[in-house]
């Protein structure tokens, strides 16, 4: 497969895990206030926790991310540099990476991953219910399987 396009493809990749954590976190939040139910699901939030606990790690470690490196070599082995690549590439590209010093990155990431921990607690993901017996009537509310609940009001 050409090298060119599949460095296309982890940044796109890439730019939409970045995506997923901010608008995930901004959505977390305006709905915690709006009372939406929707942000309290497990695989969601924990989904979201466990990207940014990994980004802040990496940070911490003042690693790179897996996804950049994959990317770079990728485009050396198809011997691209700068801003080559398809225009979905560069888009993601540049998007995602900004003209900022790494170590003031890495703080970046660590901040927001305190940020997105912070509000794990404040907007906690509900627990599984449990299947309702028929005896309890469950069957007939329309309620599907972990819907039911707290609701999603501030600090329920």
């Amino acid at each position: 497969m050409n090298p060119a396009l599949v460095a296309d493809l982890i940044t796109t990749v890439h730019l939409g895990i970045v995506l997923y954590i901010l608008v995930g976190q901004v959505l977390i939040l305006v709905g915690w206030g709006l009372g939406w139910a929707w942000i309290r699901r497990p695989g969601f939030r924990w989904s979201h926790v466990g990207l940014m606990v990994f980004v802040a790690a990496q940070g911490a470690l003042d690693r790179i991310c897996p996804l950049t490196t994959w990317e770079f070599e990728l485009r050396q082995r198809a011997g691209q540099e700068g801003r080559e690549g398809t225009f979905v590439g560069r888009l993601a590209r540049d998007l995602l990476f900004v003209d900022v010093p790494q170590e003031t990155l890495n703080r970046i990431y660590v901040a927001f991953a305190a940020l997105v921990l912070a509000s794990l607690v404040l907007v906690r993901p509900r627990r599984r219910s449990p299947e309702p017996s028929a005896s309890q009537g469950g069957g007939e509310s329309g309620e599907t399987r972990g819907e039911s609940g707290s609701g999603g009001e501030p600090g329920a």
